[in-house]
Protein backbone atom coordinates (compact mmCIF):
# COMPACT_ATOMS: atom_id res chain seq x y z
CA UNK A 1 0.00 0.00 0.00
CA UNK A 2 2.70 2.66 0.73
CA UNK A 3 4.40 1.94 -2.56
CA UNK A 4 1.60 2.34 -4.63
CA UNK A 5 0.59 5.62 -2.47
CA UNK A 6 4.18 6.65 -3.32
CA UNK A 7 3.79 6.13 -6.96
CA UNK A 8 0.45 8.01 -6.85
CA UNK A 9 1.49 10.91 -5.16
CA UNK A 10 5.15 11.50 -7.37
CA UNK A 11 2.55 10.59 -10.76
CA UNK A 12 0.70 13.13 -9.35
CA UNK A 13 3.05 15.28 -8.60
CA UNK A 14 4.33 15.07 -12.13
CA UNK A 15 1.84 15.47 -14.07
CA UNK A 16 0.47 18.49 -12.29
CA UNK A 17 -3.13 16.51 -11.48
CA UNK A 18 -4.59 15.11 -7.86
CA UNK A 19 -4.13 10.73 -7.50
CA UNK A 20 -7.66 10.67 -7.85
CA UNK A 21 -7.73 11.43 -11.60
CA UNK A 22 -4.42 9.01 -11.67
CA UNK A 23 -6.10 6.11 -10.61
CA UNK A 24 -9.22 6.94 -12.71
CA UNK A 25 -7.01 6.93 -16.14
CA UNK A 26 -5.51 3.60 -14.62
CA UNK A 27 -8.69 2.02 -13.92
CA UNK A 28 -9.45 3.01 -17.76
CA UNK A 29 -6.51 1.36 -19.08
CA UNK A 30 -7.33 -1.82 -16.94
CA UNK A 31 -10.51 -1.67 -19.16
CA UNK A 32 -9.11 -0.69 -22.07
CA UNK A 33 -6.84 -3.60 -22.02
CA UNK A 34 -9.34 -5.95 -20.45
CA UNK A 35 -6.05 -7.01 -17.77
CA UNK A 36 -8.42 -9.87 -15.69
CA UNK A 37 -6.72 -12.78 -16.36
CA UNK A 38 -3.60 -11.33 -17.69
CA UNK A 39 -2.14 -11.28 -14.20
CA UNK A 40 -0.66 -8.09 -14.76
CA UNK A 41 0.02 -6.35 -11.58
CA UNK A 42 -1.45 -2.86 -10.29
CA UNK A 43 2.30 -1.20 -10.17
CA UNK A 44 3.00 -2.14 -13.46
CA UNK A 45 -0.27 -0.92 -14.92
CA UNK A 46 0.24 2.57 -12.89
CA UNK A 47 3.62 2.70 -14.21
CA UNK A 48 2.80 2.02 -17.82
CA UNK A 49 -0.41 4.50 -17.18
CA UNK A 50 2.05 6.97 -16.42
CA UNK A 51 4.13 6.46 -19.64
CA UNK A 52 0.41 7.14 -21.43
CA UNK A 53 -0.10 10.03 -20.27
CA UNK A 54 3.38 11.33 -20.10
CA UNK A 55 2.43 11.72 -24.07
CA UNK A 56 0.17 15.16 -24.07
CA UNK A 57 -2.65 14.28 -22.02
CA UNK A 58 -5.71 16.22 -21.59
CA UNK A 59 -8.23 16.55 -18.91
CA UNK A 60 -11.41 18.53 -19.98
CA UNK A 61 -14.10 19.88 -18.40
CA UNK A 62 -13.80 18.66 -14.41
CA UNK A 63 -15.31 15.47 -15.75
CA UNK A 64 -12.49 13.28 -15.39
CA UNK A 65 -12.58 12.42 -19.68
CA UNK A 66 -9.13 12.13 -20.36
CA UNK A 67 -8.02 12.07 -23.72
CA UNK A 68 -4.66 11.06 -25.50
CA UNK A 69 -2.86 12.17 -28.36
CA UNK A 70 -0.16 10.75 -30.32
CA UNK A 71 3.00 12.68 -30.09
CA UNK A 72 4.25 15.24 -33.36
CA UNK A 73 4.14 12.91 -36.39
CA UNK A 74 3.47 10.24 -35.14
CA UNK A 75 2.85 7.26 -38.15
CA UNK A 76 -0.14 4.82 -37.30
CA UNK A 77 -0.22 2.81 -40.65
CA UNK A 78 -0.03 -0.99 -41.56
CA UNK A 79 3.20 -3.53 -42.14
CA UNK A 80 4.11 -6.51 -43.94
CA UNK A 81 6.91 -7.93 -45.80
CA UNK A 82 7.30 -8.83 -49.50
CA UNK A 83 7.11 -13.06 -48.95
CA UNK A 84 3.75 -12.92 -46.67
CA UNK A 85 2.12 -10.82 -48.94
CA UNK A 86 3.15 -10.44 -52.94
CA UNK A 87 2.71 -13.50 -54.52
CA UNK A 88 4.01 -13.78 -58.10
CA UNK A 89 6.52 -15.50 -57.03
CA UNK A 90 7.89 -16.28 -60.73
CA UNK A 91 6.61 -13.31 -62.28
CA UNK A 92 8.53 -10.41 -63.61
CA UNK A 93 11.43 -11.68 -63.95
CA UNK A 94 11.86 -12.52 -60.11
CA UNK A 95 14.51 -15.30 -59.04
CA UNK A 96 13.39 -17.96 -56.67
CA UNK A 97 14.23 -16.91 -52.65
CA UNK A 98 14.53 -19.38 -49.63
CA UNK A 99 10.88 -19.34 -49.19
CA UNK A 100 9.77 -20.09 -52.69
CA UNK A 101 11.93 -22.97 -52.66
CA UNK A 102 11.14 -24.70 -49.66
CA UNK A 103 7.45 -23.97 -50.25
CA UNK A 104 8.38 -26.05 -53.89
CA UNK A 105 10.41 -28.81 -52.29
CA UNK A 106 9.23 -29.14 -48.72
CA UNK A 107 4.91 -27.61 -48.90
CA UNK A 108 4.37 -30.15 -45.54
CA UNK A 109 7.09 -27.48 -43.65
CA UNK A 110 4.07 -24.89 -44.02
CA UNK A 111 0.80 -24.42 -41.90
CA UNK A 112 -1.77 -25.56 -44.34
CA UNK A 113 0.36 -25.65 -47.41
CA UNK A 114 0.17 -21.99 -47.06
CA UNK A 115 3.22 -21.32 -49.70
CA UNK A 116 4.44 -18.23 -51.23
CA UNK A 117 2.07 -18.26 -54.65
CA UNK A 118 -0.32 -16.80 -54.73
CA UNK A 119 0.69 -15.14 -50.59
CA UNK A 120 -1.93 -11.99 -50.54
CA UNK A 121 -1.36 -11.54 -54.38
CA UNK A 122 -0.72 -8.02 -53.43
CA UNK A 123 1.76 -8.26 -56.64
CA UNK A 124 -1.61 -8.44 -58.87
CA UNK A 125 -3.88 -6.42 -56.54
CA UNK A 126 -1.76 -3.36 -55.42
CA UNK A 127 -3.66 -0.81 -56.52
CA UNK A 128 -7.27 -1.74 -55.41
CA UNK A 129 -5.01 -2.66 -52.01
CA UNK A 130 -3.70 1.00 -51.67
CA UNK A 131 -7.12 2.27 -52.56
CA UNK A 132 -8.85 0.53 -49.93
CA UNK A 133 -5.77 1.57 -47.20
CA UNK A 134 -6.48 5.39 -48.10
CA UNK A 135 -9.98 4.71 -47.41
CA UNK A 136 -9.54 3.38 -44.08
CA UNK A 137 -7.26 6.13 -43.38
CA UNK A 138 -4.11 4.54 -43.06
CA UNK A 139 -1.33 7.53 -42.55
CA UNK A 140 2.08 4.77 -43.44
CA UNK A 141 2.74 1.40 -44.59
CA UNK A 142 5.33 -0.46 -43.95
CA UNK A 143 6.75 -3.14 -46.78
CA UNK A 144 9.95 -4.81 -47.75
CA UNK A 145 11.56 -5.36 -50.96
CA UNK A 146 12.66 -8.82 -52.99
CA UNK A 147 15.77 -9.03 -53.35
CA UNK A 148 15.47 -11.86 -55.97
CA UNK A 149 12.97 -9.71 -57.65
CA UNK A 150 15.50 -6.73 -57.77
CA UNK A 151 18.85 -8.64 -58.67
CA UNK A 152 17.42 -12.52 -59.81
CA UNK A 153 20.78 -13.33 -60.65
CA UNK A 154 24.01 -13.19 -58.24
CA UNK A 155 26.14 -11.63 -60.52
CA UNK A 156 23.51 -10.41 -63.45
CA UNK A 157 22.23 -7.21 -64.08
CA UNK A 158 18.84 -5.64 -62.30
CA UNK A 159 15.77 -6.71 -63.28
CA UNK A 160 13.83 -3.25 -64.90
CA UNK A 161 10.23 -4.83 -64.19
CA UNK A 162 10.96 -5.77 -59.98
CA UNK A 163 12.27 -1.68 -60.61
CA UNK A 164 8.74 -0.67 -62.05
CA UNK A 165 6.64 -2.55 -60.04
CA UNK A 166 7.84 -1.26 -56.75
CA UNK A 167 8.36 2.54 -58.44
CA UNK A 168 4.91 1.90 -58.84
CA UNK A 169 3.99 0.70 -55.41
CA UNK A 170 5.64 3.90 -54.14
CA UNK A 171 4.72 6.70 -56.33
CA UNK A 172 0.82 5.13 -55.75
CA UNK A 173 0.97 5.37 -52.13
CA UNK A 174 2.45 8.42 -51.38
CA UNK A 175 -0.56 10.14 -53.89
CA UNK A 176 -3.09 8.32 -51.43
CA UNK A 177 -1.46 10.55 -49.04
CA UNK A 178 0.66 7.13 -47.31
CA UNK A 179 4.20 7.00 -46.15
CA UNK A 180 6.47 4.22 -47.22
CA UNK A 181 8.49 3.13 -44.90
CA UNK A 182 10.93 0.07 -46.39
CA UNK A 183 12.48 -2.24 -45.53
CA UNK A 184 15.57 -3.79 -47.81
CA UNK A 185 15.58 -6.82 -46.37
CA UNK A 186 13.11 -8.82 -44.60
CA UNK A 187 14.05 -12.78 -44.35
CA UNK A 188 13.63 -13.73 -47.84
CA UNK A 189 17.03 -14.55 -48.99
CA UNK A 190 17.42 -15.65 -53.14
CA UNK A 191 18.60 -18.98 -53.50
CA UNK A 192 21.76 -18.07 -54.79
CA UNK A 193 22.51 -16.03 -51.54
CA UNK A 194 21.10 -19.48 -49.28
CA UNK A 195 23.20 -21.70 -51.30
CA UNK A 196 26.51 -20.20 -50.08
CA UNK A 197 25.37 -20.11 -46.83
CA UNK A 198 23.27 -16.60 -46.46
CA UNK A 199 24.57 -14.84 -43.32
CA UNK A 200 27.04 -16.84 -42.29
CA UNK A 201 29.50 -16.18 -45.30
CA UNK A 202 31.09 -13.16 -44.91
CA UNK A 203 31.14 -13.16 -49.25
CA UNK A 204 27.23 -11.94 -48.54
CA UNK A 205 28.55 -8.59 -47.74
CA UNK A 206 29.97 -6.85 -50.75
CA UNK A 207 25.95 -8.99 -52.50
CA UNK A 208 24.33 -6.83 -49.60
CA UNK A 209 25.86 -3.75 -50.35
CA UNK A 210 25.44 -3.70 -53.87
CA UNK A 211 21.70 -4.40 -53.48
CA UNK A 212 21.44 -1.53 -50.82
CA UNK A 213 22.94 0.68 -53.89
CA UNK A 214 20.30 -0.79 -56.17
CA UNK A 215 17.34 0.43 -53.98
CA UNK A 216 18.68 3.76 -53.30
CA UNK A 217 19.36 4.65 -56.41
CA UNK A 218 16.13 3.67 -57.75
CA UNK A 219 13.73 4.60 -54.38
CA UNK A 220 16.13 7.36 -52.99
CA UNK A 221 13.53 10.19 -54.11
CA UNK A 222 10.51 9.01 -53.16
CA UNK A 223 11.13 7.10 -49.84
CA UNK A 224 12.14 9.03 -46.39
CA UNK A 225 11.85 6.08 -43.99
CA UNK A 226 14.22 2.92 -44.40
CA UNK A 227 15.27 0.45 -42.36
CA UNK A 228 18.16 -2.22 -43.61
CA UNK A 229 17.03 -5.14 -42.30
CA UNK A 230 13.99 -6.68 -39.90
CA UNK A 231 14.42 -8.20 -37.13
CA UNK A 232 18.55 -9.90 -37.56
CA UNK A 233 17.76 -11.40 -34.10
CA UNK A 234 15.57 -14.02 -35.92
CA UNK A 235 16.73 -14.55 -39.50
CA UNK A 236 20.48 -15.05 -38.10
CA UNK A 237 19.44 -18.12 -36.21
CA UNK A 238 16.55 -19.72 -38.19
CA UNK A 239 18.04 -20.89 -40.86
CA UNK A 240 21.25 -22.63 -38.52
CA UNK A 241 18.61 -24.22 -36.35
CA UNK A 242 17.31 -26.14 -39.00
CA UNK A 243 13.78 -24.70 -38.75
CA UNK A 244 14.03 -22.47 -41.86
CA UNK A 245 15.22 -23.22 -45.81
CA UNK A 246 17.68 -25.01 -46.35
CA UNK A 247 16.19 -26.99 -43.24
CA UNK A 248 19.70 -28.14 -42.00
CA UNK A 249 20.82 -27.38 -38.70
CA UNK A 250 24.24 -26.63 -37.92
CA UNK A 251 26.16 -28.73 -35.72
CA UNK A 252 28.22 -25.71 -34.19
CA UNK A 253 25.10 -24.00 -34.39
CA UNK A 254 26.39 -20.81 -31.55
CA UNK A 255 29.32 -20.22 -33.15
CA UNK A 256 27.46 -20.28 -36.80
CA UNK A 257 25.05 -17.93 -35.51
CA UNK A 258 27.46 -15.31 -34.20
CA UNK A 259 29.05 -15.17 -37.19
CA UNK A 260 25.77 -14.40 -39.13
CA UNK A 261 25.17 -11.96 -36.70
CA UNK A 262 28.77 -10.16 -36.99
CA UNK A 263 28.37 -10.26 -40.89
CA UNK A 264 24.69 -8.92 -40.52
CA UNK A 265 25.80 -6.03 -39.05
CA UNK A 266 28.43 -5.47 -41.38
CA UNK A 267 25.90 -5.86 -44.29
CA UNK A 268 23.94 -2.93 -41.87
CA UNK A 269 26.80 -0.49 -41.92
CA UNK A 270 27.81 -0.94 -45.10
CA UNK A 271 24.13 0.61 -45.95
CA UNK A 272 23.93 3.55 -43.48
CA UNK A 273 27.58 4.65 -44.75
CA UNK A 274 26.32 4.23 -48.50
CA UNK A 275 22.95 5.55 -47.79
CA UNK A 276 25.02 8.67 -45.55
CA UNK A 277 27.73 9.07 -48.78
CA UNK A 278 24.44 9.63 -51.87
CA UNK A 279 22.91 12.37 -49.34
CA UNK A 280 19.79 11.11 -49.19
CA UNK A 281 17.29 12.39 -47.63
CA UNK A 282 15.47 10.56 -44.72
CA UNK A 283 16.02 7.97 -42.06
CA UNK A 284 17.34 4.84 -41.96
CA UNK A 285 17.98 2.39 -39.19
CA UNK A 286 17.00 -1.44 -38.30
CA UNK A 287 13.61 -3.30 -36.92
CA UNK A 288 15.05 -5.05 -34.09
CA UNK A 289 13.41 -7.47 -32.19
CA UNK A 290 14.50 -6.60 -28.60
CA UNK A 291 12.38 -8.12 -25.35
CA UNK A 292 12.42 -7.04 -21.63
CA UNK A 293 14.29 -9.74 -19.59
CA UNK A 294 14.11 -9.81 -15.96
CA UNK A 295 15.31 -12.79 -13.39
CA UNK A 296 12.55 -15.07 -12.05
CA UNK A 297 14.53 -14.31 -8.87
CA UNK A 298 16.30 -10.98 -8.00
CA UNK A 299 18.61 -12.15 -4.97
CA UNK A 300 19.71 -15.07 -7.32
CA UNK A 301 21.78 -16.03 -9.84
CA UNK A 302 18.76 -15.48 -12.05
CA UNK A 303 20.02 -11.65 -11.72
CA UNK A 304 23.39 -12.97 -13.50
CA UNK A 305 21.58 -15.19 -16.01
CA UNK A 306 18.78 -12.44 -17.30
CA UNK A 307 21.98 -9.99 -17.79
CA UNK A 308 23.73 -12.28 -19.93
CA UNK A 309 20.83 -13.17 -21.99
CA UNK A 310 19.35 -9.69 -22.37
CA UNK A 311 23.17 -8.83 -23.70
CA UNK A 312 22.50 -11.51 -25.86
CA UNK A 313 19.18 -10.75 -27.25
CA UNK A 314 19.23 -7.17 -27.14
CA UNK A 315 22.76 -5.90 -26.86
CA UNK A 316 23.90 -8.25 -29.56
CA UNK A 317 22.22 -5.31 -31.79
CA UNK A 318 22.20 -2.38 -29.91
CA UNK A 319 25.29 -1.99 -28.78
CA UNK A 320 27.53 -2.35 -31.66
CA UNK A 321 24.64 0.11 -33.89
CA UNK A 322 24.91 2.73 -30.95
CA UNK A 323 28.74 2.43 -29.38
CA UNK A 324 30.49 0.65 -32.32
CA UNK A 325 31.15 -2.82 -29.97
CA UNK A 326 29.67 -5.54 -28.46
CA UNK A 327 28.66 -5.59 -24.88
CA UNK A 328 32.10 -6.95 -22.76
CA UNK A 329 29.82 -10.14 -21.89
CA UNK A 330 29.88 -11.09 -25.32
Amino acid sequence: TMLLNRILAKQAMLLKISKFQVIISTLTLCKIINHKKSGICLTFLLHLNFFVLYYNYKITGGNNMITFNFPEGFLLGTGSSSFQIEGGAYEGGKSENMWDWGGRLYPEKFKNNQISEPASDFYHHYKQDIEDMKALGIKSFRLSLSWARILPEKDGDVNPEGIAFYNDVLDRLIDAGIEPFVDIYHWDLPVYMMEIGGFKNREIIPYFEKYAKVCFENFGTKVRLWSTMNEPSVFCYGPYEGRWPPYKKEEDFVNVTMDAAHNALICHFKAVQLFRKMKLEGKIGAVLGTLPIYPKDPASNDKIAAQNQLEFVNGMWLNPMFKGKYPEHL
